[in-house]
């Protein structure tokens, strides 16, 4: 009888731990990446009364979250290598000091800048297999002369 006594507090380890290794849980990173195309404004006339307007699509995707979860990201759009130049976002030529002034915006009536802190969230719904994408249109101006 003291043997078996002595052996209670191991079969209670080895119940437990095999158990445990019975059902085992599922581990995955949860991960998002966002993807950008580019903004190609083509040739624009600077000197033009009008502005030139065109798109680009942001895309974030995510995986590896619970089904059904709703993920809210926020894609800050900052000032780029060219900064603010009278408070508008500016491309700096690729030689010498001339600037292109141009804006970014969230909205097709390119009234909302789309900045760092004034944010438009983008909604992901994750499916069943733990992934989601949401895209969203940004709006962009070249300012004519």
């Amino acid at each position: 009888m003291p043997i078996i006594r002595k052996l209670y507090p191991v079969l209670a380890f080895l119940t437990v731990f095999a158990a445990l290794v019975s059902f085992p849980q599922s581990a995955s990173a949860q991960s998002c990446t966002t993807t950008v195309t580019a903004v190609s404004f083509g040739n624009a006339d600077v000197t033009a009364a009008t502005p030139t307007d065109t798109t680009a699509e942001l895309k974030v995707s995510c995986s590896g979250y619970a089904a059904g979860a709703t993920l809210l990201a926020c894609p800050a759009l900052g000032a780029g290598s060219g900064g603010v130049v009278a408070g508008r976002r500016a491309m700096q030529r690729l030689s010498g000091n001339e600037v292109l002034d141009f804006e970014l915006y969230s909205d097709g009536g390119r009234a909302q800048v789309w900045g760092s802190t004034d944010v438009p969230p983008q909604a992901i719904a994750i499916s069943p297999s733990g992934s989601g994408e949401a895209t969203a249109t940004i709006f962009a101006r070249v300012f004519g002369g």
